[in-house]
C-alpha cells in the first residue's frame, strides 16, 4: 500500500515539475507579421508589387473569348500583349507551321453564328501585321446557278462578279495586310442541294473560284 502511494506522489511530482518548466520557458515562435494597412493593399498588385498587372493577371487563360466586335477593334501595329488585353484572353501560338524567325502567329476561337469562329493574328517584329477570320457571318448565303458560276472569269473585279451573280455572297474569310499591302476575302454562295461555291478575291480581284 505504501509503495502505491509513493508511486502516485512521484507521478504528481513529475507533472508539477514539467508544468513549471513549461511556464518558465520563453516562446521560440516568431511573432506574426503585421498586416499592411488597407490603403497599402489597394496600391499593390496581387504579387505585392505596385504598378500595372502583368499579362497573366489581366487576361483570362484560354482562347475562347474573341467576338466580331473585338476582332474589328484590333488594329495593325499593336503588340501581342495589347491584342490579348483587348480581346480578353491569351491566344494559342501556332508552333506547327514553320515561320520566319521574326514572325509569330496566334489564333483565338469562339462560338460564331455559323458554328466555331476562328481568328488568326500574325505578328512581324512583335507588331501585328495581318489578321484573318472565319465564321462570324450570320447571313444566309445567296443561291446561284451553275451556269452563273461558269461565266465567272479570273481577274474580274468584285463589283462585276456581284452584278453577274445578282448579289454579294457571305463574307466567310478575310485577311488584312495591315500595312496596306493587300486585302484578301472569300465569299460563299449556295448552289443546288448541299453544294456551295467559294470565291477568293485579292484587292477586289477574283483570283480563285
Amino acid at each position: 500500500m505504501r509503495r502505491k502511494w509513493l508511486l502516485i506522489l512521484a507521478v504528481l511530482g513529475m507533472s508539477g515539475a514539467l508544468a513549471g518548466c513549461g511556464q518558465g520557458e520563453k516562446s521560440t515562435e516568431p511573432a506574426a507579421a503585421e498586416e499592411p494597412a488597407a490603403e497599402d493593399k489597394e496600391t499593390q498588385g496581387e504579387d505585392g508589387q505596385g504598378g500595372e498587372p502583368s499579362l497573366d493577371e489581366s487576361v483570362a487563360k484560354g482562347s475562347d473569348t474573341i467576338t466580331q466586335e473585338k476582332y474589328e477593334q484590333v488594329e495593325g501595329g499593336l503588340s501581342y500583349e495589347e491584342v490579348a488585353k483587348l480581346i480578353g484572353s491569351e491566344g494559342e501560338e501556332d508552333t506547327k507551321q514553320k515561320l520566319p524567325e521574326n514572325t509569330k502567329r496566334y489564333t483565338w476561337s469562339s462560338d460564331g453564328d455559323q458554328g466555331i469562329a476562328i481568328t488568326v493574328f500574325e505578328f512581324v517584329d512583335s507588331k501585328l501585321d495581318s489578321k484573318s477570320q472565319f465564321g462570324f457571318s450570320e447571313d444566309e448565303p445567296l443561291q446561284i446557278r451553275q451556269e452563273q458560276y461558269d461565266q465567272l472569269k479570273l481577274g474580274m473585279p468584285i463589283d462585276q462578279v456581284t452584278k453577274l451573280l445578282g448579289g454579294e455572297g457571305v463574307l466567310t474569310t478575310e485577311s488584312d495586310g495591315l500595312g496596306g499591302e493587300f486585302k484578301s476575302q472569300m465569299y460563299t454562295y449556295k448552289g443546288d442541294g448541299e453544294k456551295t461555291y467559294s470565291l477568293h478575291f485579292t484587292d477586289g480581284i477574283l483570283v480563285i473560284k
